[in-house]
């Protein structure tokens, strides 16, 4: 089967969502060079900075799974929604707090764990929902390569862009800005509509039965097997030192923010976009 990468375009729906969210997702990066800088910056502690980098990440393996197997039996789309308010209010009470000078460690640690959770749901939510905003399935090809275009493309601006503004205002207007970019993504939500479900007996399950599922159907399939076991060995040797590239721009090569974005903005190690919903990996493998 011939595969063109931007026939997924020619679904208005997906056009829409991705014209929001490209958006959104610069803002996430924004926002989370922001924050990185902002603990450094206040605390020079490689130990906090370690500590809120984990708390950000640790709820997509406790929480991802049963959130996958969650979302099939909920309503996709408004579940996206309220995620992007969500994480909206992480960034606007983020830079109210440095705006009026009452931010204080706790609340950087507890907003991070906040957020983490948030993510741990938006992120299979997303990918599952790009199914749902094709016109056929076999455009979920085109859908996934483009998103993940945009996502690197937000991965590159997102933190370059941040380190200029904050060396210009400060770490406020960096979570502002981010919190005004969750907007486009959240009225394209309103518009859109997404395709009905197609798998009827995943419904019927349990979401224990549906987890067990997909960790059946990734012990017996070889390649889930093997990106896996990629995921983890770079995620614990490879991508734990982009968590440091504060202390390297700052404290090893005496640069300000302005570095910090280019550090961040060219780290291209792997993408945290991971899904763990059966779902998506049942649709990845039928249109395979």
């Amino acid at each position: 089967m011939v595969v063109h990468t931007f026939d997924a375009l020619k679904s208005k729906n997906f056009s829409i969502y991705m014209a929001g969210q490209s958006v959104a997702l610069t803002g996430m990066w924004v926002q989370k060079l922001a924050a990185s800088w902002l603990v450094y910056r206040t605390t020079e502690s490689a130990f906090l900075l370690g500590l809120v980098e984990l708390l950000s990440n640790a709820p997509i393996f406790i929480v991802g799974l049963v959130a996958g197997a969650w979302l099939e039996k909920h309503d996709i789309r408004r579940l996206i929604i309220a995620t992007q308010i969500l994480t909206l209010l992480h960034a606007l009470i983020m830079a109210l707090l440095i705006f009026t000078d009452t931010i204080q460690m706790w609340h950087i640690l507890f907003l991070s764990f906040y957020l983490g959770v948030v993510f741990a749901v938006d992120m299979p939510a997303r990918q599952a929902s790009l199914i749902l905003m094709v016109n056929k399935n076999s455009d979920l090809k085109s859908a996934i390569a483009l998103h993940s275009v945009i996502f690197n493309l937000s991965r590159l601006i997102g933190p370059t862009a941040a380190g200029f503004i904050i060396f210009i205002t400060d770490e406020a207007i960096c979570f502002a800005i981010t919190a005004v970019s969750y907007i486009p993504v959240i009225a394209a939500l309103f518009i859109i509509k997404f395709r009905a479900r197609e798998n009827k007996v995943a419904k019927k399950q349990s979401i224990i039965q549906d987890i067990v599922e997909v960790v059946k159907y990734s012990k017996n399939v070889y390649y889930m097997r093997v990106m896996f076991a990629f995921f983890i060995v770079v995620g614990f040797f490879s991508y734990s030192y982009s968590v440091m590239l504060p202390i390297y721009a700052k404290d090893v090569l005496h640069g300000s923010s302005q570095l910090l974005g280019f550090l961040q903005g060219f780290f291209w190690s792997w993408s945290n976009d991971r899904c763990f919903c059966s779902s998506c990996i049942y649709h990845y493998e039928k249109t395979a």
